[in-house]
Parts: structure tokens; C-alpha cells; sequence
């Protein structure tokens, strides 16, 4: 559905007289474009229960609806400017004979963030808006019948790495009015395109608090930095945070202290504090992934909430869903906490795959690998659930290729894959952040395009879809041109913007690496051309790929055997040997030995956190280009992994595989954004880091599509110093299951789906499968 239904009755409303949009004297825009929140509520009175009565909600920003105390709906999923998504629910079963009453709470952020920016303001619409149509029967559409009350909130600033903050004003009496009903019947400029939500309603799971810890406030507390919050009162009025002992709830929060709540994982959702406090108390919110000696809060997570209590038992609930581990709670009075939770909001996708083995290390590595997707997928694919929430192109790359191994729904990478295409810019290329802040912004991050080819072809092979296809691939030829533009003798030279590759220094010129993304995302291009029957596209690319593929013997440096970086041969990669295996430049024995001595362990560096270089990452201390390597972050690893495997090269794909378990180690149940030496002050819960879930199901468990839609597969396990394989990989036809046992010879079981066949390769032999059971 492309444009708003035609039957749509009902009207936007909002809380605020119809501004004045044009004044004589200076003819401006009306300046009421701010950050502010609004309260609406419908009463009802029904002679019976409804049974079944389907709506659907939208909101310019985003809304949280209530049904009878019940929270039915929140949303809208982000979306360009100008574009607007509407959820669609059944009220029905939240409803009843008698009294009703539907509230619900909507926030219009004004300025760009990281998940949303305005469409430009038109009349009276883009300044805050919210619509409900009951289908079929008009009972709750939004009109005339709706009261609007203004909460006690207020906002901070807007903030780089996450939603403005939050200040609430509990009351028990709002003054309510009739809402302010926005010209037009049905939506117009500036929302042109509407769609329904193309994700399933969210989880709604409940994690306790496991631990709570109390710490005092002593000493002075250095000036706050610029990412600290004056308005928490721990930093406001100074003081550090003592040694933390072991507490239990209920606990009392005296002032000057502060309770810190331990969700014994990372997670992402409402934050829910109970609390009993006098009239006036300040209770304060902090999020924090880790604890970082006695600093009160952690300092690289902005976000905070704020409540002025009304002086009895209520509970602290922030509007905004935020991922954290711990969280910091602290008063201006004394108060009592008597309950801590976060209700979990993240994609509800339904986990249909599964990986078992004999190494207990292994099974984990996939089930958090998953989970740390699952963080990391909200209304689109985010690269971090607690700093950002924002949509970076590249990073969707990796949650598409997890999502394929971890649940039968597509919608999230579909979804993710048109919010950048949605924003392509007019130089040829993709935003590097998608349907937020920075994607208007005049850098970008080239390669993230070439991952956003690669990532629609690896949605073609998985799902065999030819619309999606040929919907997007457009998209795709101004991004390849722009590339070639930088392109001559075979050797792309250096390009304008962010080439970011990987959080590590690169040499300025040509970068061996890109130019193999380059190669692989032009073979890419060719094969979905093919599928659109466009012909000379296809055969433009391959030839394109075939001259860059040629030009990459410039980066070989033939004295140590290895592929650099660089053209002078100075800085060894793990990144451009590996990408000169992908893209096809070395192949077989050779292919397996430079990798081997890439992966040497005595040679590798991996690069250190400098806050004093333009990238952040710097050599570390005594490196020698010329004798050691520099090695990939937890992101790149994908991509040396999959040369490990493409060269035969397993034993160095598992060995990898086992720098993963420092993440295991740290107890929050997700993959850290960089390696743990360096990244416990960044992100611990990062989707990019999650490739162990996919190298474990294609190339250890070795099952795969061969052909697009899994009509035909290909099970190649390599069981290694493992002695049982076992899984359960879903595809559109529905799921493969293989388990497998290895003794004396391969025994075991492989089910493909029904439409599917295949063939088992082992190493002694090669056995046709067909659907249905295969026994051996």
C-alpha cells in the first residue's frame, strides 16, 4: 500500500491551537517546530464488548497507546521525511461492556535524532500529529470527541548519541481540553507515502533486576565532562561513588546515595523504577553497559531521566526504549526502591534456527550471537541498542546474514534494506545512516554501499524473491558509477568520504581492501542484473570486475607473499588478504598459505583505541609493518573468516571463532563492539560483532542455499576435533535439519523441506538428499 487509504475518516489532532503558519510581517514558518509531548484520552461508553475491532495508529513521532490500563500498541517504525508507517491492531479483546478509557501519549521530537527526522512542515501538519482510525466502525476515530492534556515534561538538548532527555513532573489532576483538530480530513504534504508496518508487533518480555548494589557519595567529584549530565544531582552537587556493597529490594535510597541495578545481562527496553518518595523528591535515571570504577554513571551513555515525584507510591517509566546493563538510580531526598525491571522491546521475530555441537564453548557462541542480533534489532536493524540506535547501512550487512541463520522472517532486512534506498543521495551513493540524523548529513561512508549491494544479493539467495530485486537494484548503478569514476589502470584510487573498511588506521591512497569490497560487490551486481534480464548491466559489471580484479596484483608484495594495503607494500593486512581470496585474485594452495601466514599469532597486532588520531585507532605500541600484521576488529572478522573458509582453511576459521569467548567471559550475554582488550568503553552489545552465528551454521555445520530459495542445497560439514554437528537452518521452503555424528565413520540424520534437494559432501564421499528424511 502506497498512498493513504482512501477510506481513512479519521483527523490528525493535537494539543495546541491551530498554529499561525504564515505572519504578515515576516513571513516565516510558525516556530512551535519543538521537541514536546502531548497526553490524549478517549472515553467510552459501550453496551457490550466489541468482540473484535481493528485499528490502526500512526503519530508525527512516536506514540505509546493504552487501552484500559493495557499497554495495545507503540510506534510509529522509523521512517524517512515525508513517509509514515501505521501500525494496525485488534482492540477488541482490551475492551468491554461499560466504561472505557484510551489513552494514549505522543512525542514529537522537533529535531533530527538518531531514529528520526522531520518532514518539512506543511499548514498545519509536521509539527506534531497523532491518528487513530477504527476500521469498519468509527467509535474511536480521533476527532472532536478526543481530550488532550499537556504532561509535566520537558526535554533536554538534543544529544549526538542518544534521545534527548527526559523530565517529568508526575501529577495526580491534568487539566484536560479538547484536542486541537489539524486541517484536512486525511493526511497530506508533508506525509506523501504511507505504508503498514512491515515488522511484527515487538517482544514485551519482563527481565528483573538480578543484583543491586548500594554506593555512597564521598569525597569531590571532578568537573562533569561535556558528556556528563548537570542536571544528575550526584554530579551536581559533587562527590564520588564510594565502594559498592551487595543490597536487595526493597531498599532505601538515601540522599547522597545512589542503588545500582544489575540486570545480570544487556537489554533493551522500558525502564520501570517503583518507588515510594515525598512530595517534590528528584529521582534521577542513568543507563550504563559497565561499571567503571567509582564514577556514578557511565559517562559514554547521555541519556538520563528525571522525575519530580508526587509524594506516594509510583512507578518511574521513561518513554523512550533504551539498552543498558546497569542502571543508576539516585534521589534529591530520601525514598524507597521497591522494584526494578526493564520490559524488553526488540524485534519479535521468531528464533527457528539453532546450532548444537559437542564443544559447550560453540553452542553458546551462536545462542549469544543471536541474542546480540536480537538487541540490535528494534524498528530496523541499530548498530547498538544503548549509545546510538541508529541504522548504519554497513552494519546491516552482517544482521542480514545472522538473521538468515537465526529465524524464517525476512521482513527486518527488507525493511532496513529500503529505508536506505528511501535516502539515496544525488551523488549516487546511500546515506551512511539510514532513515536518522547523519543520513542527511554531507559525509558518508562509501563502502557502506557496496555492503547494501552485497547485502540485496544475499536477500535474492536466500529468499529467491525477483521483486525485491528488481524494486531495488536501481539503486545500485549510480552507486557502482560513482565508484569507477575513482577507477584507471585497473586500480580504484582514492576515494572522497569516510572510507572506514574496519575500526583501524589505512594508508591514504589506494586501499587494497576496498577495491576487493569493490570486486565482490560488482560480481554481486552482475548475478542480480542477470535476474532482471538486464543483460549489458550484468555484463558492464563483470567486465568492471574482471579489469579491478586484474588491477589488485598492484598491491602484492611477491618478497613476504602477502597482499598489503598499500601500492608501496608497506602495510600488511588481514583485511587485503583476505579480500584479494574473496575477490577471486589468489585462489586455492596459495590462497591458503598466505592466509596461514597472515593468521600467524606471533605476527598479528591488533589495532589500539588513540583518541588523538582523526579515526580513533592507532598501531600499536613496537609495531613493524614490515614484519607484523594488523588484524581485524570483531567486524572485519567476517570477512577473513569467510577466506578461511572459501581456501579451505577451517582450522583457522575455528581458532578465530575462540577470541569470542572473552565476550562469554564478561557476563552480559552479548558481543562487544571491538575486541574486549579495547572495548570495554564502547558498545557491549554490537550486531556487527555476531558473525560467529553465521560461520558456525554455513561453514562448520556447512549447510547453504546453492541455488536462490533454497530449492537446492548443499550440507558440507567439517567437524574438525568435533565429534557432533547438529542444527536447524530455516529457509522460505522451512527448515533444514541436520544431525550428524562422527565416529569410526559419518552417521546421522539430514531432513530438507519439502521443494528442496541437495547433496551431502563428506570428506570420502558425496550422497544426493531429497526431501523428507535422509538417513545415513
Amino acid at each position: 500500500m502506497g498512498r493513504w487509504p482512501a477510506h481513512w475518516r479519521a483527523r490528525w489532532i493535537w494539543n495546541r491551537r491551530p498554529p499561525v503558519v504564515w505572519l504578515a510581517a515576516a513571513p516565516e514558518p510558525d516556530p512551535h517546530h519543538r521537541d514536546e509531548m502531548a497526553g490524549f484520552r478517549r472515553e467510552l461508553v459501550l453496551d457490550r464488548a466489541p468482540g473484535r475491532l481493528p485499528v490502526r495508529v500512526t503519530a508525527d513521532g512516536r506514540y505509546a497507546l493504552w487501552i484500559n490500563g493495557r499497554e495495545a500498541s507503540r510506534g510509529p517504525v522509523r521512517s524517512p521525511p515525508g513517509t509514515l508507517f501505521f501500525d494496525e491492531f485488534d482492540a477488541g479483546p482490551l475492551m468491554r461492556a461499560g466504561s472505557n478509557l484510551v489513552e494514549v501519549v505522543v512525542r514529537h521530537y522537533a529535531h533530527e535524532g538518531p531514529w528520526w527526522r522531520p518532514a518539512p512542515a506543511f499548514g498545519e501538519l509536521g509539527r506534531g500529529g497523532f491518528l487513530l482510525e477504527a476500521l469498519d466502525n468509527p467509535v474511536l476515530d480521533t476527532g472532536e470527541e478526543w481530550l488532550t492534556s499537556k504532561p509535566g515534561w520537558s526535554s533536554g538538548p538534543p544529544l549526538a548519541f542518544a534521545p534527548p532527555n527526559e523530565r517529568v513532573t508526575a501529577t495526580d489532576r491534568a487539566e484536560w481540553s479538547p484536542a486541537v483538530v489539524l486541517a484536512g480530513a486525511v493526511p497530506g504534504p508533508p506525509f506523501t507515502l504511507v505504508r503498514p508496518s512491515p515488522l511484527p508487533a515487538p517482544t514485551d518480555g519482563v527481565v528483573e533486576a538480578s543484583a543491586v548494589m548500594r554506593a555512597a557519595t564521598v569525597g569531590d567529584l571532578p568537573a562533569p565532562s561535556s558528556k556528563s549530565l548537570p542536571v544528575d544531582p550526584l554530579y551536581a552537587r559533587g562527590g564520588r561513588l564510594g565502594p559498592r556493597i551487595a543490597a536487595r529490594l526493597p531498599a532505601d535510597l538515601p540522599d547522597g546515595e545512589a542503588l545500582v541495578v544489575d540486570f545480570g545481562q544487556m537489554v533493551l527496553g522500558l525502564v520501570e523504577v517503583d518507588v515510594d518518595a515525598t512530595p517534590g523528591c528528584v529521582v534521577t535515571l542513568r543507563c550504563a553497559e559497565g561499571l567503571s570504577g567509582d564514577d556514578p554513571a557511565d559517562v559514554d551513555r547521555q541519556w538520563t531521566h528525571v522525575r519530580v515525584c508526587r509524594g506516594d507510591g509510583e512507578t518511574v517509566a521513561p518513554f523512550e526504549a533504551m539498552g543498558l546493563r546497569y542502571l543508576f538510580v539516585s534521589a534529591s531526598a530520601a525514598a524507597r526502591v521497591t522494584g526494578a525491571r526493564v520490559r524488553e522491546r526488540i524485534h519479535g521475530m521468531t528464533e527457528t534456527g539453532s546450532f548444537a555441537s559437542d564443544d559447550p564453548v560453540l553452542e553458546r557462541l551462536w545462542r549469544v550471537g543471536v541474542r546480540t542480533l536480537r538487541l540490535c534489532s528494534t524498528d530496523a536493524f541499530v548498530d547498538c541498542p544503548g549509545r546510538e540506535q541508529r541504522t548504519w547501512v554497513g552494519d546491516s550487512y552482517l544482521h542480514t546474514l545472522v538473521t538468515f541463520c537465526a529465524t524464517d522472517d525476512p521482513s527486518m532486512v527488507v525493511h532496513s534494506l529500503r529505508l536506505a534506498a528511501w535516502e539515496q543521495r544525488t551523488d549516487g551513493l546511500l546515506p551512511m545512516v539510514a532513515a536518522g540524523d547523519l543520513a542527511a548529513h554531507p559525509l558518508t561512508i562509501p563502502d557502506f554501499s557496496l555492503h547494501w549491494i552485497r547485502a540485496l544479493a544475499r536477500l535474492y539467495e536466500h529468499t529467491g524473491d525477483a521483486g525485491i530485486v528488481a524494486e531495488l537494484l536501481p539503486k545500485a548503478d549510480p552507486v557502482l558509477d560513482w565508484f569507477m569514476a575513482f577507477a584507471g589502470d585497473g586500480v580504484l584510487g582514492p576515494v572522497p568520504g569516510w572510507v572506514f573498511i574496519d575500526w583501524c588506521p589505512l594508508p591514504e591512497g589506494p586501499i587494497a581492501s576496498l577495491q576487493g569490497l569493490l570486486v565482490c560487490a560488482l560480481e554481486d551486481h552482475a548475478a542480480l542484473a542477470r535476474v532482471v534480464g538486464d543483460v549489458a548491466s550484468a555484463g558492464r559489471s563483470r567486465a568492471r570486475a574482471d579489469d579491478l580484479r586484474a588491477g589488485m596484483r598492484a598491491f602484492r608484495d611477491a618478497g613476504r607473499g602477502v597482499f598489503t594495503e598499500d601500492v608501496e607494500h608497506v602495510q600488511s593486512t588481514q583485511h587485503a588478504v583476505a579480500m584479494s581470496v574473496l575477490a577471486g585474485v589468489v585462489q586455492g594452495a596459495e590462497a591458503a598459505e598466505m592466509l596461514g601466514k597472515v593468521a600467524d599469532t606471533s605476527r598479528v597486532r591488533d589495532p589500539v583505541f588513540d583518541p588523538d588520531s582523526l579515526r580513533a585507532w592507532g598501531y600499536p605500541p613496537g609495531f613493524d609493518p614490515r614484519v607484523h600484521v594488523l588484524g581485524t576488529q570483531t567486524f572485519f572478522a567476517h570477512w577473513l573468516h569467510q577466506a578461511f573458509a572459501r581456501a579451505g582453511r577451517h582450522d583457522l576459521l575455528l581458532g578465530s571463532l575462540r577470541r569470542w569467548k572473552g565476550f562469554l567471559d564478561s557476563g552480559d550475554g552479548s558481543f562487544w563492539e571491538f575486541w574486549p582488550g579495547e572495548g570495554a568503553r564502547f558498545s557491549h552489545a554490537h550486531g556487527w560483532s555476531s558473525t560467529p552465528v553465521c560461520d558456525l551454521t554455513r561453514h562448520v555445520l556447512g549447510v547453504r542455499p546453492l541455488s536462490p530459495g533454497w530449492t537446492t542445497v548443499e550440507v558440507r560439514p567439517w567437524f574438525g576435533p568435533l565429534m557432533r554437528l547438529a542444527g536447524r537452518v530455516p529457509t522460505p521452503l522451512g527448515p533444514v535439519e541436520v544431525d550428524l555424528a562422527r565416529d569410526q565413520e559419518v552417521s546421522g540424520r539430514i531432513v530438507l523441506p519439502s521443494g528442496s534437494s541437495g547433496t551431502l559432501h563428506l570428506p570420502d564421499r558425496s550422497l544426493d538428499l531429497s526431501p523428507g528424511l535422509n538417513s545415513l
